[in-house]
């Protein structure tokens, strides 16, 4: 292939070995690289950065600063080679790396390129995890991805061949010449090349509903066209059932780095741990179900940057760290309520808001709180009575310098920042290393004056901050690194209300595209609320203010709460107001996740017990219900307690039973107080000295051992000094009668 250097004699003043002649926008084509792990990145002036708008190619390497398409391996260089477009042919050109750059196994040469075509394999350096794959859409050689060709065997396929030679074998004859001669074809087909079909993978529901009038069928296909346009993983949804007798609000959620497990948390109080990996097609249930706090609901949580603990944040003053399967690890402390200067307390004394685990260091978590106060928490630091202890402490001023309510919190992507968002309608970036009381930067009446912040979030990068406030039906989209009373949004979301404080947004993983959810009452009929919910999806430009929506999912009456978009799946995870959540996912753009339940089929009755139960006159023991072995050796019983055994055991229990702490009795003293006694009793016991015990002792025969020998008169009074009672008056009284 002959190099672009002999396409154009000039070339960029920029970069000497990039033509002028090149250009970054495909025409009539959609050109895209895949990773292994599912991730699409667009070849296009979109997938710049805000820095290299001017240029007209894209620059892979392992600079932060200056690469488009940045691969963090010890075998990529700075800028290790570029992608453009010359003569409407994607080229690729290595930058001299020492490592080099492969095309299908094949390495160009040092500064060489070539030219690239749809499904060449890209190996930058020996970074094995970052292979990539050319997708060319659009091309009318390439219209088709090859799946129909797998879906159904052609006429002339070999497959289709030896189906056809069964069907005929045997004609003609009868008995046993018959089944000799099906035997034969059946051992012929034996000796073929075995022939792979791709499997086709069922879904839970589908955004082109079938059975629909056609203008909704055509809005259906249109909107289905533009989600693959813009690479929306929205085609399949998989539905999970609230599992609360009532309409209880999903309030909190939260999936695992990883995408393997997902939690969520509602108004009933409880925290639902759900596995994709123990799901199926007709089973979507959790596997575990805990309270965090009794009598106090989540409001958010947060899995650690590994995935194998979670921070949970309550209505309660006490947030709680949790294992991976939803055992207590810690609980933190309880602030003084009585001490306004939160820097002098060492917990929280106001209902929890928000929290969040710091992006690489394992054992930081932050949470805020209405107190006004942000406190960053060392996992492995100082605990008091088992209770974790705060570490530092950040005082959320307003901008008259009064205290004011924390609402939303979430750290920057490197961690470096936090940003903050509070009741008076204040966005303010602090950094969490510095010892000042003040942020870094400000930003005042984000949504207008006395608009409360209730959800902040950043893009992937960090180069990008969104606002949303509940009492406002826009969200704003910021620059961070530019906060100023003066500030301007960089994008305006217009047209999405919110029934609820704690809903948020999210971006893709580009940050181009902003999900939001949405809901508002229509009508209201003896007195039920009808909610219209929808997810909305709006492309942000850098051109203009006011962003596009691209389009809108109905969810029908069911208000969505909470979103997440899960950057390494792929998947959108909705929670509802209903107490059920939806999981979006594409066949070809997701991975794992939902794929996994959606491609197993759910367990099936046993035929012979259908048979039999079906076969079995009514009131039959045999058949039905448990069979009973009381002669059976007790390795084999399966014994279940009754139920009036089940609830005499509870009451037994004191944790089931819920039974108040007993006052201190007995004699058994473990650690120097009443094993069993409060924190009260414990101070009193200990303020009282063991080497001087009065019990028991004449308070009157107490008193005289300090009067002997000394006079508590002064010197003006000697000579008329008065002396101690030496009875008390009733016997006094009893001595003159």
């Amino acid at each position: 292939m002959k190099d672009t250097e002999e396409r154009s004699e000039a070339v960029q003043d920029d970069d000497p070995d990039i033509p002028n002649s090149a250009y970054l926008e495909p025409i009539d084509q959609r050109v895209s690289l895949v990773t292994s792990s599912g991730t699409r990145i667009i070849i296009g002036c979109e997938s710049l950065l805000s820095s290299n708008r001017n240029r007209s190619y894209l620059l892979v390497g392992r600079q932060a600063s200056t690469s488009d398409v940045r691969i963090q391996h010890g075998s990529i260089s700075r800028k290790h080679a570029t992608i453009f477009f010359l003569d409407r042919s994607l080229v690729i050109k290595d930058l001299g790396g020492k490592h080099g750059t492969t095309i299908n196994d094949a390495r160009l040469p040092c500064n060489g390129s070539t030219v690239l075509k749809d499904g060449d394999r890209i190996l930058f350096g020996s970074a094995i995890e970052h292979l990539f794959v050319v997708r060319i859409e659009g091309d009318k050689s390439n219209t088709d991805d090859g799946d129909t060709s797998l879906k159904q065997p052609l006429p002339n396929h070999p497959q289709h061949h030896s189906q056809k030679s069964l069907e005929l074998a045997g004609a003609g004859l009868s008995g046993r010449d018959k089944r000799q001669a099906e035997i034969a074809a059946m051992m012929a087909t034996l000796d073929e090349a075995p022939i792979y079909q791709k499997p086709i993978l069922p879904t839970e529901e589908s955004v082109d509903h079938v059975g629909q009038d056609p203008q909704v069928q055509d809005e259906s296909q249109k909107m289905a066209s533009r989600a693959k346009k813009y690479q929306l993983p929205i085609s399949n949804v998989l539905k999970i059932p609230s599992e609360s007798g009532r309409r209880n609000s999903v309030t909190a959620l939260a999936v695992d780095p990883m995408g393997a497990r997902f939690v969520i948390g509602s108004t009933d109080n409880y925290l639902r741990f759900y596995d994709f990996a123990g799901m199926n097609r007709g089973r979507q249930t959790s596997f575990r179900s805990v309270t965090p706090e009794e009598g106090h609901w989540p409001v958010s949580c947060a899995f650690s940057n590994t995935g194998d603990r979670l921070v949970v944040g309550t209505t309660s003053v006490q947030p709680v760290v949790l294992d991976r399967e939803g055992q207590e690890e810690i609980q933190f402390v309880r602030g003084d309520m009585y001490v306004t200067d939160q820097s002098k307390t060492s917990g929280h004394t106001a209902a929890v808001t928000a929290v969040d685990w710091h992006p690489f260091e394992r054992n930081s978590v932050l949470t805020a709180s209405a107190d006004g106060s942000v406190r960053l928490w060392n996992l492995t630091g100082r605990t008091q009575f088992k209770k974790l202890v705060c570490d530092k402490v950040y005082s959320v001023k307003s901008l008259r310098g009064q205290r004011t309510s924390v609402t939303a919190l979430c750290f920057h992507p490197s961690g470096r920042e936090f940003a903050v968002g509070t009741s008076c309608g204040s966005v303010q970036i602090w950094n969490p290393q510095r010892a000042s009381g003040r942020p870094e930067r400000t930003l005042f009446s984000a949504h207008g004056d006395g608009k409360p912040v209730t959800s902040l979030s950043y893009n992937m990068d960090g180069t990008q901050l969104a606002s949303r406030s509940s009492e406002d039906d826009q969200v704003y989209v910021w620059d961070p690194m530019k906060f100023s009373r003066s500030s301007e949004p960089l994008a305006t979301c217009a047209g999405a209300p919110t029934l609820h404080e704690h809903a948020n947004v999210a971006f893709n993983q580009d940050g181009t595209i902003l999900c939001i959810p949405t809901s508002e009452s229509r009508s209201q009929t003896e007195g039920n609320l009808h909610v219209e919910g929808k997810l909305q999806f709006y492309r942000l430009s850098e051109t203009a203010t006011k962003s596009k929506r691209l389009l809108s999912y109905s969810t029908g009456d069911i208000s969505p709460t909470i979103v997440k978009w899960h950057h390494k799946l792929n998947q959108i995870f909705l929670g509802c107001a209903d107490g059920s959540s939806l999981v979006f996912y594409d066949l070809k753009m997701s991975t794992k996740g939902a794929l996994i339940p959606s491609s197993k089929a759910g367990k099936t009755e046993e035929s012979l017990s259908t048979l039999l139960n079906s076969r079995a006159p009514s009131g039959s023991a045999g058949v039905s219900g448990e069979i009973v072995t009381p002669f059976s050796l007790p390795m084999y019983r399966n014994e279940q307690p009754s139920e009036s055994k089940r609830r005499r055991l509870d009451r037994k229990d004191p944790l089931r039973s819920k039974e108040p702490e007993r006052p201190a009795t007995g004699k058994h003293k473990i650690g120097g107080h009443t094993g069993g006694s409060n924190f009260a009793m414990f101070v009193a016991d200990q303020s009282v000295s063991k080497t001087k015990p009065i019990a028991g002792r004449d308070p009157r025969e107490a008193l005289f051992q300090y009067s002997e020998g000394k006079s508590f008169i002064g010197g003006a009074y000697q000579g008329n000094e008065s002396k101690l009672a030496e009875k008390t008056a009733e016997e006094d009284l009893a001595r003159k009668t």
